[in-house]
């Protein structure tokens, strides 16, 4: 405690941020679903960034990729790599379409 302050670690509000539990979920199913919410987070955030769409729809656009995606359990770079690739399309290709 050499600068004056404690540091603590508190369960997260996962009420108030939902995609917390969305990484658990990822990291519980393995394989290549952490590569498929990390690409659809990044096709969420692009839209975002360009005024596309509203934080709140972050949650049912990374749910919907992974809920479409077929997990491979013992993966190689390039399939993880392509699962990171088909999300962030997967999620691109609905906000083209409207259907968020």
């Amino acid at each position: 405690d050499i600068f004056g302050k404690s540091l603590s670690f508190k369960n997260p509000p996962v009420d108030k941020f939902p995609c917390i539990t969305l990484g658990f979920r990822a990291l519980e199913k393995g394989g290549t679903m952490p590569a498929v919410l990390h690409g659809a987070d990044r096709a969420a955030v692009d839209a975002f960034v360009k005024g596309d769409i509203k934080f709140t729809d972050f949650y049912r656009l990374i749910c919907s990729a992974m809920a479409g995606h077929r997990i491979t359990r013992h993966p190689t770079l390039q399939q993880v790599i392509a699962s990171e690739n088909w999300a962030y399309k997967f999620v691109s290709n609905r906000l083209r379409k409207r259907s968020i």
